[in-house]
């Protein structure tokens, strides 16, 4: 929560070259050099170095919301069935905040794809928000027989957006490890991402409301019909949770977790030692059979991002620094909407 960041818009024509690295990958090559698989299997894709600024008196080092165009893809002429990022040290050793370190946020776009709720709008036009994550790298899978196709050659361009706690700068990667499994899998069926957010098509931040309960909404109307598949949140610390509805009924309530891992609690030498910050958001997960809800043209989906900064809430004791710093609400439900 002591972060501060600017907006994406003024970013938005900002690409700052090609970023990342694949590990091993095994199997063939494809389009571009790309890997085409020939059997299922996962793959770990490093992107960066990045060097995040050294923190200062009342203020941590940042990298806020960076573009990195055109960064490796994990394979073409496949299915990506699933992904969960992580944050590592030059010499491969994990970081988090017991480190001093945060993946604070990062967001995939394949342009190759229309955004479902931010079509060539606002931060649309990089393509469609395909999966994304923050420092709890809550992990994404289809679930069933899914997966999110690559044909061809697309470009993804990522937005990345790190923090660092300590009074030296440290060079980091981002890394993804990715399952995936090939396009011509038999029984296969693509899957949609529609993002959700209360800050939709833009920055995805609202204004934090120090030593208050308050709450963040946003809905929308769908224009297809499908099954929801699965469905997770992300919100900033000081948050309980995110509530997704379909015509004003709960259909998942994805919960934070404080702590839950040593990694996630504060270690010595930092700003506040032994403060514990969000480790784990719960997530939905349906499958083919029994999705997590099924929708309809015209139904209403929205979702309602939670806070508690009073002094007892989980953002009570929440160093602010000099001026409130914006917070959160997002959830990514991944939909089979035919074929």
């Amino acid at each position: 929560m002591r972060q501060s960041r600017r907006g994406l818009a003024a970013l938005l024509f900002v690409m700052l070259g090609i970023a990342g690295g694949l590990s091993s990958c095994g199997n063939t090559a494809g389009v571009g050099g790309v890997m085409s698989p020939t059997a299922p299997g996962s793959v770990t894709v490093r992107y960066g170095p990045y060097t995040v600024p050294a923190a200062g008196p009342n203020r941590m080092g940042m990298i806020k919301n960076s573009f990195a165009a055109n960064v490796k893809r994990p394979c073409s002429n496949c299915y990506i069935t699933s992904m969960q990022a992580g944050l590592i040290t030059a010499d491969g050793r994990s970081a988090n905040v017991d480190r001093g370190l945060w993946l604070h946020h990062m967001v995939m776009f394949d342009s190759s794809k229309q955004d479902v709720t931010c079509p060539s709008l606002g931060v649309g036009i990089l393509g469609q928000r395909f999966f994304s994550s923050g420092n709890e790298r809550t992990p994404t899978n289809a679930g069933g027989p899914y997966g999110y196709p690559q044909n061809g050659n697309p470009n993804w361009t990522l937005i990345y957006d790190l923090m660092n706690m300590n009074a030296t700068a440290q060079q980091v990667y981002i890394t993804v490890t990715y399952g995936y499994a090939p396009l011509t899998t038999p029984g296969m069926r693509p899957i949609t991402p529609v993002w959700l957010d209360v800050n939709q098509c833009s920055t995805s931040e609202r204004a934090a409301q120090p030593g208050k309960k308050f709450q963040y909404s946003y809905s929308v109307t769908s224009q297809r019909a499908g099954k929801m598949l699965g469905i997770g949140g992300h919100i900033h610390d000081g948050g309980t949770n995110l509530t997704v509805t379909k015509n004003g009924q709960v259909i998942c309530d994805s919960r934070a977790t404080y702590g839950g891992k040593p990694e996630y609690i504060e270690g010595p030498g930092l700003g506040m030692p032994g403060m514990a910050h969000i480790s784990e958001m719960s997530r939905c997960q349906g499958t083919f059979e029994n999705p997590v809800t099924t929708i309809n043209v015209g139904d209403t989906m929205g979702i309602t991002a939670y806070y508690d900064m009073t002094p007892t809430g989980p953002g009570g004791d929440m160093d602010m620094g000099e001026a409130p710093h914006p917070v959160m609400g997002i959830a990514i439900g991944y939909f089979d909407f035919g074929t």
